[in-house]
């Protein structure tokens, strides 16, 4: 499964540094494989492994911001695993070429 997660945090700052960094030391402390990217970080795993993760992450965000806006999507690839880079590979096989990182 990929989860792909977009974290605003609505403070004294509306600089998203801070939160996105702290979700992704969340999800990095777990050991999930992820990436991060300008506007969202994708993270693979199983439901029960990642929920537990997203969920601290969102609760230590709620304690220091006035408001938490988090975006979750999910793809299920039927429990296929190797998403994270092989989505991408996918692309690139299709155009002939890589693709931008």
């Amino acid at each position: 499964m990929l989860f792909g997660i977009s974290v605003y945090c609505f403070h004294d700052d509306d600089s998203q540094t801070e939160p996105v960094s702290a979700m992704v030391e969340k999800v990095a402390a777990a050991g999930l494989p992820y990436e991060t990217h300008a506007m969202q970080t994708v993270v693979e795993g199983n439901w029960d492994r990642v929920m537990p993760v997203l969920k601290e992450a969102y609760e230590d965000l709620r304690q220091r911001h006035d408001r938490v806006y988090l975006s979750l999507t999910l793809d299920d690839h039927g429990g296929r695993e190797d998403r994270l880079q092989g989505s991408v590979e996918s692309v690139e096989e299709e155009l002939d070429h890589p693709v931008g990182r």
